[in-house]
């Protein structure tokens, strides 16, 4: 839908009695610009609520297109307004990320605006003025200023899950200690670590200020010869089959 449509033309599906949600696009006549605006009855403004100006100023909207010139179209721009529109569609739809009331394209210099627009208080449509009367009673209900967003719902709800979040990571883990579980550091010294630097510094010589944090085991003798080992074959590793059958032998 593009901005020089006849005005007239949008009224006929202003869906504000039904109570619709619906996204609506536009491009200008040049094809350089455009827009994709969110619709919420008694929430954002309805086609009434903002005329072009031409039509705010009581002129002919037939002014607008010129006698023998088409409106200009560039699928670029087309493109453009087409995938931005679908994509607040789908976070509308699947309820991710923030939704944009209105969002305009300049491709002239390549700028982005968003603005947020709020419905006009004295609209000629009168279920506008209804459905805005209906918003106000629902936002002083809900303790909310009246010159909310239309999201502040969702605004309210991010904020006490973030500081949810906040809270949550500012508390220990385990506030309760049942085994009571007490971490040391890692350079304490305890009542063994002298037996085991003792007995470590027996089997490998430590240089000075070196300790191992565990006992270091005796290495296993190799017996090489199964037939002189004696009772020393038990420590013997059964690396070899000719190992494992003396070793079954001497049972």
């Amino acid at each position: 839908m593009c901005d020089w449509i006849v005005f007239n033309g949008r009224l006929c599906y202003n869906f504000v009695f039904c109570f619709q949600v619906w996204f609506e696009s536009g491009v200008s006549e040049d094809a350089v610009s455009c827009h994709i605006q969110l619709l919420y009855p008694g929430r954002t403004p309805c086609f009434e609520c903002l005329p072009p100006l031409v039509v705010a100023s009581g002129l002919d909207e037939k002014t607008l297109k010129r006698e023998g010139v088409c409106a200009a179209s560039l699928p670029t721009t087309m493109g453009l307004v087409a995938s931005l529109l679908v994509q607040n569609a789908l976070k509308w739809l699947l309820e991710f990320g923030e939704v944009t009331s209105y969002l305009g394209y300049g491709a002239a210099k390549d700028s982005f605006y968003r603005v947020n627009l709020f419905p006009n208080p004295h609209c000629a449509d009168q279920w506008c003025c209804r459905r805005q009367a209906e918003r106000r009673e629902q936002l002083e209900r809900l303790g909310l200023p009246l010159n909310a967003p239309w999201n502040a719902e969702q605004q309210v709800v991010a904020e006490t899950a973030r500081r949810q979040a906040e809270l949550n990571a500012s508390k220990p883990k385990h506030e309760e200690n049942e085994f009571e579980i007490e971490v040391d550091s890692v350079g304490d010294v305890d009542h063994g670590s002298s037996l085991r630097m003792t007995m470590s510094e027996e089997i490998f010589p430590l240089g000075e200020g070196v300790r191992t944090m565990y006992p270091i085991p005796k290495p296993v003798r190799q017996v090489d010869d199964p037939a002189v080992a004696g009772d020393d074959c038990c420590a013997m590793e059964p690396d070899t089959l000719e190992a494992l059958m003396a070793r079954m032998k001497q049972l």
